[in-house]
């Protein structure tokens, strides 16, 4: 039987924001928090 494990992410968005703003990237741009998830978590 395989464990599962478990990842918690919290996102700041403020920081989030101006980081990407920063970037000199359109801030309003749709941002994938799932994608970012499942890449951080080493998924697909």
């Amino acid at each position: 039987m395989s464990k599962r494990e478990r990842v918690a992410i919290f996102v700041d968005g403020s920081n989030m924001y101006h980081y990407v703003k920063g970037l000199g990237l359109e801030p309003k741009v749709q941002f994938d928090y799932t994608k970012f998830g499942l890449w951080l978590a080493g998924g697909t």
